[in-house]
């Protein structure tokens, strides 16, 4: 489970690196995104 959520960060690092997510964006939003992406990874 742990490594899961490492490769998941790990990717969402890269994909921020690759699409900067805008300063101004709410943290719900962010967590929504954080759940959706750990939605597509697994």
């Amino acid at each position: 489970m742990e490594k899961n959520n490492k490769k998941v960060l790990f990717k969402i690092r890269n994909l921020k690196k690759y699409f900067p997510i805008k300063k101004n964006l709410s943290f719900l939003g962010e967590q929504m995104n954080m759940s959706m992406l750990t939605k597509i990874f697994q």
